[in-house]
């Protein structure tokens, strides 16, 4: 009979394919998800129409020191407990 090891490697390999934890200036968002502000813990939800240039919903935040976000979530429709103890887990501002 065989017998097959399972190792809990896989959950680190699937949080660096995600990308979670990645850190970008909101302007520069490079894929949908639920992205958290590091300075002031907002959360936003960014569908996959929202990266792709000419497709709408458009948003624009205009400030002086640019805004810091950070990938908590792959899912843009992420429940917001999840995303809430998320955010806590990597030591960010929550504020949602």
């Amino acid at each position: 009979m065989k017998t097959t090891r399972i190792t809990s490697q896989s959950t680190n390999v699937d949080l660096k394919k995600e990308n979670i934890g990645f850190q970008c200036d909101f302007s520069q968002i490079p894929e949908p998800g639920a992205w958290v502000g590091c300075i002031d813990g907002s959360l936003y939800r960014v569908p996959e129409d929202a990266i792709h240039p000419g497709r709408s919903p458009l948003v624009s935040i205009v400030c002086c020191n640019g805004t810091p976000v950070t990938k908590i979530s792959s899912d843009p429709y992420v429940q917001i407990t999840t995303a809430r103890m998320k955010t806590a887990d990597l030591d960010l501002p929550v504020n949602f």
